[in-house]
C-alpha cells in the first residue's frame, strides 16, 4: 500500500458464506497514512471513517484504469 492509493477491503472466501459479510461493505478506501511496514489507515467512502488496517486486509481497488497507474 502507498499513501493516496485507492483500495478495497479483501473478503476471504469463508467470509462470503457467513451472514456478517454484509457488514464488511466498506466501499472504496483512500490510504491516508502508511507506516511502510504493513500498517495503514484508510478513509472509507461508505462509512465516512478512518480505520486502521493491516496490508493483508486490503487489495488495490479493481475499477482503476491500468493506463493511469503512476510509474
Amino acid at each position: 500500500m502507498k499513501l493516496g492509493e485507492l483500495v478495497s477491503y479483501k473478503i476471504e472466501p469463508w467470509e462470503q458464506l457467513s451472514s456478517h459479510c454484509v457488514t464488511k461493505e466498506w466501499g472504496v478506501g483512500l490510504v491516508t497514512w502508511w507506516d511502510g511496514h504493513g500498517k495503514c489507515r484508510v478513509l472509507w467512502s461508505k462509512k465516512g471513517l478512518v480505520v486502521p488496517h493491516d496490508d493483508w486486509e486490503l487489495v488495490p481497488h479493481a475499477n482503476r484504469r491500468p493506463d493511469k497507474v503512476p510509474v
